[in-house]
């Protein structure tokens, strides 16, 4: 092969003009299902209407909120209970594309089987993934993980496991249910919360990424 003629091919327009049209239908494509994925898991604020309510709740580093957010009110309606299923499932998956989920935690509040816990048989019959859930009451004195004995042991092993709450405004609880994941054997690799009411906007709460639908702000 003559030098010439390489120079000549690595120089011909046609073979420039199909590389650059391939590397900008990659740049198109990639754009798009970034912008789809980021509708997906963000866009739109007008579902979250019917769960607010003029009660008060204390913020992290002190403070009032203006509301008071009850995921309970919503997913009594079908079709709302299906788009914040979706969302859970969607946020999940979002975390199990960089690292393998092995498990869900919900959390049971000091007020019992409210927020997230509610949706849970949707979230885990949609995922594929079994769940386990954090028992809070009385916060760490009696705090347990609960589940099918065979998840139990797998947590024990170190399995990845993702919590699942319905907001975020202290962080305490969060970090209870990390707390006894962590007791138990397991490793927490991520959140996902439907309001982050957080003044402090930080994103992770203890290296652990969370991944929500609303802000405060919002």
């Amino acid at each position: 092969v003559k030098m010439s003629d390489i120079l000549n091919t690595f120089l011909n327009p046609v073979i420039w003009g199909v590389a650059i049209l391939i590397a900008s239908l990659v740049v198109v494509l990639e754009k798009r299902h970034i912008i789809s994925e980021r509708s997906r898991l963000f866009l739109g604020l007008s579902w979250i209407k019917p769960a607010l309510s003029s009660s008060t709740h204390t913020l992290t580093r002190g403070g009032l909120s203006k509301y008071f957010f009850n995921l309970d009110c919503l997913s009594t309606i079908p079709e709302d209970a299906a788009l914040i299923a979706d969302w859970y499932v969607e946020a999940i998956n979002k975390i199990s594309s960089k690292e393998e989920v092995e498990a869900l935690v919900f959390i049971e509040k000091d007020s019992g089987p409210v927020g997230a816990i509610s949706l849970m048989g949707t979230i885990i019959s949609q995922t594929g993934i079994p769940s386990l859930i954090a028992r809070l009451k009385k916060r760490n004195l009696h705090a347990r993980i609960t589940g099918r004995p065979e998840i139990l042991q797998k947590l024990s092993q170190g399995i990845n496991v993702v919590i699942i709450t319905d907001a975020i405004t202290t962080t305490r609880t969060v970090k209870d249910a990390k707390e006894i994941v962590n007791s138990f054997g397991g490793k927490v690799i991520g959140i996902c919360t439907l309001l982050d009411r957080r003044i402090e906007k930080t994103g992770d709460i203890e290296n652990i990424p969370v991944l929500h639908r609303v802000t405060e702000e919002e």
